[in-house]
């Protein structure tokens, strides 16, 4: 019971402060839209007006950036009463860093939940951040995430051999030997 206490605290406290640090000064630039990339998404999302124009005139990235940016700001200025995060581009970036924030935040939880789920594992039942309790007889799992890997690797040298079968060593040597040279 205390253990998983313990366990949890520590997550607890990990992910405030990966929130901390990641929620810590989002205005860096002062407003001067120091960022190029950042300038780029939030001039797009401040041209997107929803349900009568949705062309932002900016598609070098995908447009999920920009749409749920506008989104986000659009009920951030209804649940405030503040117009001025639509208007200046400032008002828009500090929001788009707090969505940044929060989603970086969130991966932290999310990998340790893709953890737990890979390892099949209670935090008492292996001790991840200790090296020398891995070969005990409750963390047997790791063994079998190792068996996983190496079958992935055989199957990949079974696909290469087929590869090389099908067009030839000599073909293949060559298309090595010219990728090589671009390297």
């Amino acid at each position: 019971m205390h253990k998983q206490f313990y366990f949890f605290a520590l997550f607890i406290s990990i992910v405030g402060i990966a929130a901390i640090l990641r929620f810590t000064n989002l205005n860096w630039d002062d407003g001067n839209r120091i960022h190029p990339d950042e300038a780029l998404i939030v001039n797009g999302a401040m041209k997107v007006r929803f349900f009568s124009d949705i062309n932002p005139e900016f598609h070098d990235y995908n447009g999920l950036s920009v749409y749920v940016l506008r989104a986000v700001t659009q009920v951030v200025s209804a649940l405030t009463h503040d117009g001025s995060y639509l208007l200046t581009p400032e008002g828009v970036t500090i929001i788009g860093r707090y969505i940044s924030a929060f989603a970086s935040t969130l991966t932290v939880v999310l990998i340790y939940i893709l953890t737990l789920q890979f390892f099949r594992a209670t935090p008492n039942s292996c001790h991840i951040f200790n090296t020398t309790t891995l070969a005990e007889k409750n963390c047997t799992r790791i063994a079998s995430v190792r068996h996983y890997i190496n079958r992935i690797f055989h199957s990949l040298s079974i696909l290469l051999c087929r590869f090389l079968s099908i067009y030839g060593e000599k073909q293949v040597s060559s298309a090595l030997g010219l990728w090589k040279t671009f390297i």
